[in-house]
């Protein structure tokens, strides 16, 4: 990919290139403007007259300029009459299209607007050159659109005024162009596009508001290049831009802030010498002069909130349109200074570091051959790290694949200094608690649960919360999701580097030890010193190690002791008294030693241990978490009164523990009590006197009949958890729980509350109760209504917004009810909850769900598979994003449409699993195929796109089968997606959003990209046959809406079952949807006329049109008002008032002493005696009436018409055949044309009889559902034929089986014959492997023996060859000193004589004088 840097960054001669006609302006205006360009230093091209000679423009006015960054047109009266002039404005504009070029226009005493549309002078001069180029009219064109586009450009207009204020103005703004040069962003950014698209599309540059967006992420990312990027792309929008590189290095220094302003100032405004003096001063001077200035900023490499105050404070210190980034790596920084817009760097994958890297050490795009596998092993090392992957490329360049490998082994130990240089930047900016967490994080605990890291560092008297809060914020450290930390494998490395410098050839001298080789040297030798304070023990492969009593204990500072997959051998191994932390998995004692003093032990992990804690816990006083999980010896707890400042004690998969010490119940400061899936326990403490507990789970505890006794108010309680025991009653003082949030009791089967101790918690935020028969939620009143036994009012199926639950669960978010015999009647009360985001009501009984299901307007998870009597679906939340109706094979297509619409039209986040339509899917796909596998291409942006894959079963129930749905593009992995499916019935479809699509385009990096997707099943139930038989994806285009998709949704239900033609579809109508349609008639009325159905009952009353002209005199044209969606005679009252006040003129009715209002419904007849002869008379009088007022003076009726008697006569033939045949396809449709054609006809045909017509109709309507009906039994019966054919098929294997089992039996007792022999020979083989393996430990004790003594004369070795190198190095001073020694010692002795030359002359001569 080529350099995202502009043109600016290419080779230029000039600054600018001067277009101009000479004649008009060489000597004067061009003439001035070129010397004020010279005289500022501005390299400018303005050619020579004598350099115009014939028709075409010369190479080298071509090639000035391309060679120049600046083209300034000067348009002037003449400038058209030259073709020279004419063809350089053509290049010019190409130049500005193909390189960047910035153009600017000046007109000279010439109007823009002559200059864009050819007038004046400009249309005298192209009337000749029209004349003149006849034969080469498109060169005109040419010329006159380069005119057009170039009068559209900004520039300078002169007609009159002072010339030389005109040309500085000119010569300021090349100036302010000039000096803003694009900056040098990367020799090869690799994946740099997407990245700078996805920071422009935050930037939203068409918006007005002032956004500052950070970018943040760990260093070498990439963070500054992106920066970069985006700067040069969007500068030319901005007058003012300004890019302060490397902000953390220039604040260090002395006045460091005080200069970035004054240079930010100097930038942007241009001024020179601008002296602010401090800081304080130069926010308000930023404030002040660039208010209302819209500019560009950058602000790179920050790492401190002080330098955003200083240079970027708030919003309003720029004017609207302004754009400022701030690249970090401390992403709290973002946050202090409210900076919302965030965008975090990600790694580049796999194809992108393939790339860069080949780029830095092959100098191409992709790896030699032969170096292919090494390459993708030093890529792996980087991680996708730009920073590393240049670096590494760089340094094995040209070198061997032997070099390259011995490099990378070399890596492994000690990381490459230029990289660890640079990520060390933003540990050495910690505080000392962050950095010694990074530490224990690097060496340690990378990939571990945040609580179990928590607890740890708080037992080493760190602060956790904060210290990791820091270390992600810097990206340093990642916690995702589910509360696993992680980091960059290099930053993990930088990590242990550190440590490892402490002392870099004796591990026994460093804070912390992790590689097993340096811990099992540092032990056996003995070698630990007082420096050690962590040691991780983890083996690759477990294995037996000895130590001695004493290795161990003599390490007096180690706080933290990590072991794991290691057996140990020799007897007890004594403890340092230091330990704050002790994680010993497999512990291989039944006790810790009686030596070891546990005063400061804080955390306890003896998971898998031999432990059987035989005696009370004593002096434990700091002790806070206790974890004895699947300790399989452990028959008891004993008093725990030793352990006061106990938090935490996790007691799961202690499958032999039976007792717990009374004296739990008493540890006022405990906060989680865990004893899960402890089989044999039958009771805990009678009495828990716990203030402090936050969470008590007791889940799988199966003998477990009695829930504890909490006393007290519980304050802190939040989450009880006790699915699958043996729990009976719910105790009554769980009233006194007010703060629970979490309630799971799943599969409690003899669980009850007769006292409705959960009606008073009111802060629940999770129910869970699926399962649990015994536990009526739902109760039923004497009246026989469904009433949830914590809200005394069930919701009812109508629309009220301003119905608040004031019973039950008011902040209730997540439901779980299944197979809790949930009829329809108990569906309703789901209304209630409005923070409801999870429900879960799968496998109950209930037939529809509910209408007042569309108030769950927070609802984003429904769960409903199994549910296996669903037929219909009257309302869908909103706001789903995943959907289960596994298994629903009930449901009818309408429904199913709908489910598979509502989250289809979403172009956002959606799941929904359903049964596989028996219609055509009521959406269109872009690419679509009839196995798990497609493809298609996609520009360098992947789309929202929508998939769907449909499974087959061939045994049409499957317990469990999973699938992969795996998206390739350009061959590399890009994204995976695992989906499981249990107790499935019938086929199914699943329809998702793709999510994570900024991922994705980091992978398109070619203008066309090959996209495959897949969908493969790779694990089922034994004896399943799933396969995937459509698969399909659907492309959001950037216009569509989702209104269209419901259209379409409803076009495609005019095809399916129970459904009927627009015109004439009567829909069953609840009484409380004709409440919504009609609330001006009060519901006392409807029921006193017996128009309203029985509460929360459907009814199929269909009004007909003589029913109609009860209540309103309407002509049986008002019949078109049929085509309602759901059709009510109270709605279509109200619609036909305004026909009825257009016709009273015309139609009079006479008063009566009979006469009702018509706008009263109370007095409307609804009994159905004599009905015809009712409605013949009235129909009777309303001609009367007419005969009053017009020129009619005798009733006539009209005679049945001809069509009428023929649709009639075709019917009765239809009617005289089977159903069988007329439920067929054809004979279907042809029925229901009939139908159709008929019931327009009789609208207009009042000859007709008012039976025959309500019977045509509601043959019409029931034709309908009977096709349908007709047609599911028609299914169940071939379903049923083939369930007894596979039962027949079940017990012919049956015979077969015992047959089988038969030959088995005999096969079994032959193997077990060989079987005794071979367990024969297999001892006297295990006594051969017994001397063997005797022999082979006196081999490895002589062979230890060799090793150290090996080591010990090694040892001895290096130091001698030590001593011997240290005195060679003082050899020649060493001679020197021997002989000077030897001078001092000559002359010394020569003295010596001399004196006892000179003593015996002196005694001599005493002998004479005396």
């Amino acid at each position: 990919m080529a350099s995202t840097s502009s043109s600016f960054n290419q080779g230029y001669v000039y600054h600018v290139f001067l277009s101009f006609r000479g004649e008009d302006t060489r000597e004067t205006f061009t003439g001035h403007l070129y010397n004020a360009l010279d005289q500022r230093g501005i390299n400018t091209f303005i050619d020579d007259e004598g350099l115009r000679i014939g028709e075409e423009i010369s190479q080298s006015l071509l090639n000035a300029i391309e060679e120049s960054r600046i083209s300034i047109i000067i348009f002037s009266k003449n400038y058209a009459n030259s073709t020279w002039c004419l063809d350089e404005l053509v290049k010019i504009l190409e130049c500005k299209k193909q390189k960047g070029q910035v153009v600017c226009s000046v007109f000279y005493n010439i109007s823009p607007s002559d200059v864009r549309h050819q007038r004046g002078s400009y249309e005298e001069a192209f009337d000749m050159l029209e004349e003149r180029f006849q034969d080469k009219k498109e060169k005109v064109k040419k010329w006159r659109l380069a005119l057009t586009e170039a009068a559209n450009l900004s520039g300078w207009h002169f007609s009159n005024g002072y010339e030389f204020k005109f040309i500085q103005s000119i010569v300021d703004e090349v100036s302010r162009k000039l000096n803003r040069i694009p900056l040098n962003v990367a020799t090869h950014p690799v994946g740099l596009q997407a990245r700078v698209s996805d920071v422009n599309s935050l930037l939203e540059l068409e918006c007005n508001d002032v956004k500052m967006i950070g970018i943040y992420g760990i260093g070498g990312i990439g963070k500054t290049t992106i920066a970069k990027a985006v700067y040069n792309t969007i500068y030319d929008q901005f007058r003012y831009a300004s890019f302060l590189a490397n902000v953390r290095e220039s604040a260090s220094h002395k006045a460091g802030l005080v200069k970035l302003q004054e240079r930010l100032l100097f930038e942007i405004l241009g001024e020179q010498g601008m002296k602010l003096g401090n800081v304080d001063k130069g926010i308000n001077v930023i404030k002040d002069r660039l208010c209302r200035r819209k500019v560009l900023l950058v602000i790179d490499n920050v790492d401190d909130v002080e330098q955003l105050q200083a240079l970027v404070g708030g919003f309003d210190w720029f004017g609207p349109g302004s754009r400022i980034i701030i690249t970090t790596r401390d992403k709290h920084l973002l946050t202090a200074h409210e900076i919302g817009l965030t965008y975090e760097v990600k790694k580049l994958n796999h194809i992108e570091s393939l790339q860069l890297f080949s780029w830095s050490a092959f100098k191409r795009s992709e790896p030699k051959d032969t170096y292919l596998e090494i390459s993708n092993r030093a890529v792996c090392y980087a991680e996708g790290l730009p920073l590393a992957l240049t670096v590494l490329g760089s340094d094995l360049c040209g070198r061997s694949i032997r070099q390259w490998e011995s490099a990378l082994d070399k890596y492994k130990r000690t990381p490459n200094r230029k990289v660890q240089d640079i990520l060390r930047i933003s540990f050495d900016s910690l505080e000392e608690n962050e950095k010694e967490i990074f530490l224990y994080v690097a060496c340690f605990f990378k990939g571990e649960i945040m609580e179990y890291v928590s607890k740890a560092l708080r037992a080493c008297d760190l602060h956790p919360v904060i210290g990791i809060a820091v270390l992600v914020d810097k990206s340093l450290i990642n916690l995702d999701e589910r509360g696993v930390l992680s980091m960059h494998d290099l930053i993990q490395d930088m990590g242990k580097e550190i440590v490892r410098q402490e002392s870099p050839t004796d591990p026994g001298k460093r804070s912390r030890l992790w590689y097993y080789e340096d811990v099992l040297q540092v032990l056996t030798d003995g070698t630990g010193t007082d420096k050690i304070q962590g040691i991780m023990l983890s083996l690759p492969e477990k294995q037996e190690v000895h130590l001695k009593a004493q290795d161990l204990k003599k390490l007096r500072n180690l706080r933290m002791l990590i072991i794991r997959n290691a057996e140990f051998f020799g007897g007890n191994v004594n403890l340092p008294n230091s330990l704050r932390m002790l994680d010993w998995e497999e512990y291989p004692s039944p006790s810790l030693p009686s030596e070891f003093l546990p005063e400061k032990i804080v955390m306890l992990e003896l998971r898998h241990s031999h432990i059987t804690l035989n005696k009370p816990f004593k002096n434990y006083a700091n002790m806070a978490s206790l974890n004895l999980s699947s300790c399989e010896f452990l028959l008891k707890i004993p008093d725990v009164s030793g352990i006061p400042n106990l938090e935490q004690i996790i007691l799961e998969d202690c499958k032999s523990l039976v007792e717990i010490h009374e004296s739990l119940g008493s540890l006022d400061k405990l906060v989680y009590l865990g004893v899960e899936r402890c089989t044999e326990i039958k009771k805990l403490p009678s009495v828990l006197n716990l203030p402090s507990l936050s969470c008590i789970a007791l889940n799988g505890c199966s003998q477990l009949e009695i829930f504890p006794n909490l006393l007290g108010k519980m304050e802190n309680l939040r989450i009880i958890e006790a699915d699958e025991t043996a729990i009976q009653e719910l105790p009554s003082n769980m009233v006194n729980f007010s703060n629970l949030q979490v309630l799971v009791l799943k599969s409690c089967a003899n669980l009850t509350d007769p006292n409705r101790t959960i009606s008073s918690l009111p802060n629940l935020e999770l129910l869970d109760i699926s399962g649990c028969p015994k536990l009526q939620l739902f109760q039923k009143s004497n009246e026989s209504s469904s009433n949830l036994e914590l809200s005394p009012k069930a919701c009812q199926d109508f629309d009220s917004s301003g119905i608040e639950s004031t019973h039950g669960f008011p902040l209730l978010e997540a439901l779980e009810l299944s197979n809790c015999s949930l009829s329809d009647e108990d569906l309703h009360i789901f209304s209630c909850f409005s923070n409801l985001t999870s429900l879960d009501i799968s496998r109950n009984h209930f037939l529809t769900l509910p209408k007042c299901f569309n108030r769950l307007g927070t609802l984003q998870k429904l769960y409903m598979a199994n549910c296996n009597n669903l037929q219909q679906i009257l309302g869908i939340p909103s706001n789903l994003e995943h959907t289960d109706a596994t298994s629903c094979t009930m449901l009818n297509a309408q429904s199913l449409n709908l489910l598979l619409n509502q989250g289809f039209h979403k172009a956002f986040k959606f799941e929904v699993i359903a049964p596989r339509p028996r219609l055509p899917m009521p959406f269109k796909f872009n690419y679509h195929s009839k196995e798990g596998s497609m493809s298609f291409s996609i520009g360098q942006k992947f789309p929202r796109i929508a998939l769907c894959f449909m499974f087959e079963l061939g045994n049409k129930r499957v317990g469990f089968f999973a699938c992969a749905v795996e998206i390739s593009i350009n061959g590399q992995k890009a994204s995976n997606k695992e989906q499981y499916f249990l107790s499935v019935s019938g086929d199914l479809v699943w329809l998702y959003h793709q999510e994570n699509l900024i991922d994705l385009n980091t992978y398109l990096v070619h203008e066309h990209n090959h996209v495959e997707v897949s969908c493969d099943i790779f694990d089922m139930v034994k004896g399943a046959d799933v396969t995937v038989c459509f698969s399909g994806v659907h492309e959001y285009k950037e216009d569509e809406e989702a209104h269209e998709y419901q259209y379409q949704y409803e076009d495609k239900l005019e095809i399916g079952c129970c459904t009927m033609p627009e015109n004439l579809r009567l829909r069953e109508t609840s009484d409380e949807q004709m409440q919504e349609l009609s609330p001006s008639i009060s519901s006392e009325k409807l029921e006193a006329n017996g128009s309203m159905a029985q509460k929360n009952r459907k009814t199929r009353d269909i009004f007909s049109d003589n029913t109609i002209h009860q209540i309103k005199e309407i002509s049986s044209l008002d019949m078109q008002l049929y085509d309602d969606r759901i059709w009510d005679p109270m709605l279509l009252e109200c619609q036909l008032n305004n026909k009825h006040e257009k016709n009273k003129d015309n139609i009079e009715m006479e008063p009566t002493d009979h006469e009702y209002n018509s706008n009263d419904i109370s007095v409307i007849p609804m009994e159905h005696d004599n009905m015809e002869a009712f409605y013949s008379s009235l129909h009777a009088e309303t001609y009367i009436s007419l005969g009053d007022t017009s020129d009619v003076s005798k009733l006539v009726y009209p005679k049945m018409s001809e069509e009428t008697r023929k649709a009639l006569e075709i019917l009765k033939e239809l009617l005289s055949k089977q159903i069988s045949h007329l439920i067929e396809p054809t004979s279907t449709t042809s029925m229901r044309t009939t139908l159709e054609y008929l019931c327009t006809l009789i609208a207009e045909d009042d000859d007709v009889s008012m039976r025959l017509k309500s019977v045509i109709l509601q043959l019409l309507a029931d034709f309908t559902q009977w096709s349908c009906d007709y047609n599911d039994a028609n299914m169940k019966l071939e379903s049923s034929i083939l369930v007894l054919s596979k039962l027949q098929n079940l017990e012919e294997g049956v015979v077969a089986n015992k047959d089988q089992f038969s030959e088995v039996v005999s096969i079994e007792s032959g193997l077990t014959g060989q079987l005794v022999y071979l367990e024969e020979r297999m001892k006297e083989l295990q006594e051969k492997i017994s001397v063997v393996k005797m022999n082979i430990s006196i081999s490895e004790v002589a062979r230890d023996a060799a090793v150290r003594k090996k080591r010990e004369t090694f040892e001895e070795g290096r130091e001698l060859k030590a001593q011997r190198d240290e005195l060679r190095k003082r050899r020649l001073r060493l001679r020197a000193e021997q002989e000077s020694a030897k001078v001092t010692k000559g002359y010394i002795e020569d003295e010596w004589s001399k004196i006892g030359e000179k003593f015996d002359r002196i005694l001599k001569r005493f002998e004479l004088d005396y």
